[in-house]
């Protein structure tokens, strides 16, 4: 499943309506949870064989098979408490309560899943040991491509600086059409920056503007998503880097106590009327210091709401496994989001408040989606901007 100026105004909605809103920048959208303790193989009574697994560039959406090879490099019969992932994008079956024999080896056969955005994807498995306090860790290391990549692949607007130049390039030089930018009809640019006008022709590489001039601080969405015509890339989700973007996007996670894996849904290119089902997956946040109890319920999830008229959604199954939970969602474009690109916030409540995920779609239009007789080969012009509107941040 392949998937990873002129001056915009950026004008994704949010709230009640939302044609993709304002770009995305700084990778993390909510305070990070701490990393996992990486424990010295040396002393383990078990080693990982080989610690870390590299992938290197994957395709989004995809799922990658892996296997380890666990070694007791002890004198003494070693008996294996649990292995868990890292995230809910890794599985393998069960190990726990297997025991073994000095010299015995183990295979754990796992399969990585890359998300839909692109970037760096690391996985771990901690393997805890019966009497051994620190987990034994076997690593999955990738970085998420897309058939169009931005490069950089992000937008740094921070310091006041609202304007920035990205070039978004095909990987393999095929041409291809730019539809929107930001939510708006794309600004090209030369080499300088300068603002040209649209090429005639598709082109593998563009240079695009991404201005947030006259945008609202807390209309800056975490991502500035270009829609282009390929349908194994309809959308490159690009970061966006500004100060509301960090772990400002999402405060209220110190409140309620849990976090986002990933918190933008790439849902690629759908038909306005017709379901698909989303996954996230959220996290315990432990806040620095002592250790604190979690608050009961933290992770019950009682109610997921659209915030956009351009979308409903459907709360189709929660999966919760200790301190994380994976929640999956019908989502629905409505009829009146046919022909956009769609940034739609979605937020979940649970006991212990509320927070957000996006999903990104682009909606086809609707004689297509209806079983028109539209030419999807056809490349669409450009769609014009679409009015700023007030936003719910």
């Amino acid at each position: 499943m392949l998937l990873n100026a002129l001056i915009v105004s950026m004008s994704f909605m949010n709230g009640a309506a939302q044609a993709a809103p304002p770009a995305r920048p700084q990778a993390p959208s909510a305070p990070q949870a701490p990393r996992a303790p990486q424990a010295p193989q040396a002393a383990a009574v078990l080693r990982v064989e080989p610690p870390v697994i590299e992938l290197g560039r994957v395709p989004p959406s995809t799922h990658h098979p892996v296997s380890f090879t666990v070694r007791n490099i002890s004198s003494s019969p070693q008996r294996i408490i649990e292995a868990k992932p890292s995230c809910k994008c890794t599985t393998f079956e069960s190990v726990a309560g297997r025991v073994l024999q000095p010299g015995e080896t183990l295979k754990i056969e796992a399969t990585m899943d890359a998300p839909g955005v692109p970037g760096p994807k690391d996985a771990h498995i901690y393997i805890v040991v019966e009497g051994i306090e620190r987990p034994v860790i076997a690593g999955i290391k990738s970085v998420v491509v897309m058939p169009i990549e931005a490069d950089p692949p992000y937008v740094d607007i921070r310091g006041g600086k609202l304007r920035a130049t990205a070039k978004i390039a095909s990987l393999d030089g095929k041409p291809f059409r730019v539809l929107t930018a930001g939510g708006a009809a794309p600004v090209f640019a030369d080499a300088s920056g300068k603002v040209i006008g649209a090429p005639s022709e598709p082109q593998s590489q563009y240079v695009l503007v991404a201005d947030f001039n006259g945008v609202a601080t807390n209309d800056i969405m975490q991502y500035w998503v270009v829609e282009s015509d390929r349908d194994d890339c309809p959308l490159v989700p690009v970061q966006v880097r500004h100060e509301a973007t960090g772990v400002r996007f999402d405060a209220g996670a110190v409140r309620r106590r849990w976090l986002w894996s990933e918190s933008l849904v790439n849902a690629g290119r759908i038909n306005a009327g017709e379901p698909v089902v989303v996954t996230v997956e959220f996290s315990r946040y432990d806040l620095p210091g002592p250790t604190a109890d979690l608050p009961p319920g933290w992770g019950r999830v009682e109610q997921v709401v659209s915030q956009s008229e351009l979308a409903s959604v459907e709360l189709d199954g929660v999966d919760a496994r200790g301190d994380k939970t994976a929640i999956s969602v019908r989502f629905t474009p409505q009829a009146n989001a046919a022909g956009k690109c769609i940034y739609v916030p979605v937020e979940v409540r649970t006991p212990t408040g509320p927070g957000r995920f996006f999903v990104v779609a682009s909606v086809r239009p609707q004689s297509s989606s209806t079983g028109g007789a539209k030419d999807e080969s056809a490349p669409t012009a450009p769609k014009p901007p679409v009015p700023p509107v007030g936003g719910t941040q």
